[in-house]
């Protein structure tokens, strides 16, 4: 958030806060279904708006549009409401709603100090995490 670079846990958490305080819109500090129903809706519209962006750049360079960007992942077939509220309450509280996200942010945090740094989420590309090209840039001859 402050353009350094880094991202905190603090700078984690605090994302995080804002999107469940901008999801419950009744405020009273946890999302029911429809709340949920209308977070999920309108990030499904920033996805898809995400994605025809990719493909009309795509098209533009002369790509194949057909094929699905590298940041889209295949539909699940489940109900992100219920996957989400762990104690099957009917409710999605603040935990519930940061702790995967958070959970994910934090293991990009490579050396452990707390902080996602551009070298953190290099050093996944390298050793061709999902995300990453799939070789290590490394020169060194593979053994025989």
């Amino acid at each position: 958030t402050n353009k350094d670079g880094t991202i905190t846990r603090a700078e984690v958490t605090a994302g995080l806060e804002a999107q469940f305080k901008a999801a419950d819109t009744n405020a009273d500090g946890k999302l029911d279904a429809l709340e949920f129903q209308k977070y999920n809706d309108a990030r499904k519209a920033e996805r898809k708006a995400r994605i025809e962006a990719w493909r009309a750049k795509r098209q533009a360079e002369g790509g194949d549009t057909r094929e699905r960007p590298p940041h889209d992942r295949q539909g699940r077939n489940f109900d992100p409401m219920k996957n989400m509220d762990w104690d099957r309450d009917g409710f999605i509280s603040p935990d519930e709603f940061a702790s995967r996200t958070r959970a994910q942010a934090m293991r990009a945090d490579r050396d452990g100090d707390g902080n996602i740094q551009v070298a953190d989420l290099q050093k996944k590309r390298e050793r061709g995490g999902r995300h990453g090209p799939g070789a290590p840039a490394t020169t060194e001859p593979a053994p025989q």
